[in-house]
């Protein structure tokens, strides 16, 4: 039996937008990314044969105008400088009129994903013809592998000018009660999707929450990159823990030239670094994103937990003995207080572990600190619960079918507060304007919720509200 919010999403985006298969899953921003990060395609050709040849793919555009500003190409034998601007097809260009703005008038060339049946030459504001080029027929991957393997999370958002056509014409009205419900709805949806991917990543039941509790180490960026190594590094838990870190390491080119310059003069990376390691734990390099991560949160300290995580025998029964918990404590659970006082011992179920080096460096810099570094924080344990245990959890509850416990577990997700983010920022104003509701955006089920909604509706229509089906949709199945 479908949910409420799954009625929500029985629609079919050919209908409304592109009479193209794969709509419903490629969006423009994935094209953005695409073209952002030069992966997955062949050098492209103009439609008219010229070689395009990359030199800088320009600074990606979070304001108003084309996306991407102060590219830097050579189209056939002549270098140019100017904008790119992206769409799934040619026709978006008059369609989003930006044949009418002056803003697009240093596009210096037009980036579509399916070459369009009937071809025609785009013209700028001022008249003239802009270069074309497609990425359909120069494809290095499957179309269909291009949302498993771009996360949108990871990119720039466009800054909305004003919020979104949902909080004029529909949240302004809705009460907030009815909100709060609504986004419930969308996150539990969530929570089964978050439980899908485990099942599917993860082959044996006992370690769904090792696994999930893997990529929670690697944050946003490097999640899958976490579970990869966990999963490499678990046969071998026999293994000591510097040589599991020598391991990881050098799977994670913490080894590199760059590195070692880096970090010479530190006696414990220099040991490190001389442990010799068969081929045979080396199956392949594990990539990890660095860009803008604090000191805090290196990713070194995390695989330093996730190989203790991998020694500890008792972790893999640490699922039971949450869930054990839940059982023993959630008919008592009344007062909000309750609720919090059970989520702060869910917090301390999860070990901190210590570490005589560890709590005492960032990474391998040659002076200790002297205040002790936590290898995991309280707000990294609550995200472990969201994303890995709140979905195992709601799935068990909802083999039972309590109503009673059903209610404590929403009671239970409502009262976890979340950090405010960029993206949660955004989706705030994108929903909800500059009005007070933006403050139903605070806790974990809503703040979830709207990720989803966001993740299903919003990405098919970022640059604006066009013939997004939300509305309808909610009237529909909400109000209908």
């Amino acid at each position: 039996m479908l949910s409420t919010y799954e009625q929500l999403l029985e629609f079919n985006y050919e209908k409304i937008a592109e009479p193209k298969e794969h709509y419903q899953f490629i969006t423009e921003r994935h094209v953005q990314v695409m073209w952002l990060d030069q992966k997955y395609f062949h050098p492209l050709v103009t439609a008219d044969g010229k070689a395009i040849e990359v030199i800088s793919p320009g600074v990606w555009n979070a304001e108003a105008g084309p996306d991407f500003r102060k590219a830097h190409l050579k189209i056939g034998d002549k270098k140019v400088r100017g904008d790119v601007e992206i769409h799934l097809r040619d026709e978006g260009w008059v369609q989003h009129r930006h044949h009418t703005d002056p803003l697009y008038n240093q596009v210096i060339l037009h980036l579509s994903f399916w070459t369009s049946t009937h071809k025609k030459t785009i013209i700028n504001e001022q008249g003239q013809p802009i270069i074309q080029s497609y990425f359909e027929d120069a494809l290095t991957i499957p179309e269909k592998r291009i949302t498993q393997l771009i996360d949108l999370d990871l990119y720039p958002y466009k800054k909305f000018c004003g919020s979104g056509r949902c909080a004029d014409e529909l949240f302004k009205k809705v009460p907030e009660n009815s909100i709060k419900l609504f986004l419930r709805d969308a996150s539990l949806w969530r929570l089964e999707k978050k439980r899908r991917h485990l099942y599917n990543r993860v082959e044996d039941p006992r370690l769904y929450l090792c696994a999930g509790i893997a990529m929670a180490l690697g944050y946003k960026g490097n999640a899958e990159a976490f579970l990869d190594l966990y999963q490499n590094l678990l046969p071998h838990s026999h293994c000591s823990e510097e040589f599991l870190t020598a391991i990881s390491m050098r799977r994670c080119g913490f080894f590199s030239p760059h590195f070692v310059e880096k970090w010479k003069n530190s006696d414990y990376y220099r040991k490190l670094e001389k442990i010799e390691i068969s081929s045979d734990y080396l199956n392949k390099p594990t990539v990890l994103r660095l860009h803008k991560i604090r000191p805090i949160n290196h990713p070194i300290r995390r695989i330093a937990y996730l190989i203790k995580m991998i020694k500890d025998p008792s972790f893999p029964q640490l699922y039971q003995r949450m869930e054990g918990h839940w059982h023993a404590t959630w008919p008592l659970l009344s007062k909000e207080m309750d609720f919090k006082e059970h989520l702060q011992e869910l917090c301390e179920m999860i070990p901190t572990y210590s570490d005589e080096y560890w709590n005492f460096h960032y990474t391998f810099e040659k002076k200790a600190q002297e205040k002790k570094l936590p290898l995991i924080g309280h707000n990294l344990k609550t995200e472990m619960l969201i994303n890995t245990y709140f979905p195992l959890l709601y799935a068990s509850i909802e083999t039972r079918r309590i109503d009673q416990e059903v209610e404590a577990f929403n009671s239970l997700y409502a009262c976890v507060k979340t950090q405010q983010t960029h993206k949660s920022r955004y989706l705030q104003h994108r929903f909800f304007g500059e009005t007070p509701k933006r403050a139903l955006l605070n806790r974990a089920d809503t703040i979830q919720g709207a990720y989803q909604v966001h993740h299903d509706f919003c990405i098919h229509h970022e640059a604006s509200c066009e013939g997004c089906p939300f509305i309808s949709r909610y009237r529909e199945v909400y109000e209908g």
